[in-house]
């Protein structure tokens, strides 16, 4: 099982025709059972939408996949400007830039 952890980007691994398959989630807290590990879940918080107030939604570990590509660009972003080598107004651009919906 992949191990899932907070402020990794995921995915549904296999979205039903209704959902969109781009739609991209931000891990907030990650619940894991020892004992069912069917029943671990994160709740998350969607990503690249237009919404002001974005809902937070708890799904089951199963169901999604680690988005690897964005969660390693996230976490560069992040270093950088924790380092003082990028202003953080260039990451919110750098965001909108991006192949998010």
């Amino acid at each position: 099982m992949t191990k899932f952890k907070k402020g990794q980007i995921v995915k549904f691994h296999t979205p039903f025709p209704e959902e969109d398959p781009q739609a991209r989630y931000i891990i907030l807290e990650v619940t894991e059972y020892k004992e069912d590990r069917k029943m671990s879940r994160a709740l998350v918080k969607s990503i690249g939408t237009k919404i002001h107030f974005v809902p937070t939604h708890v799904y089951l570990l199963d169901d999604l996949e680690i988005d690897e590509g964005l969660t390693r660009c996230l976490k560069r972003y992040v270093e950088r400007i924790e380092n003082g080598e990028l202003p953080e107004v260039e990451f919110w651009k750098a965001m909108k830039r991006s192949n998010l919906p």
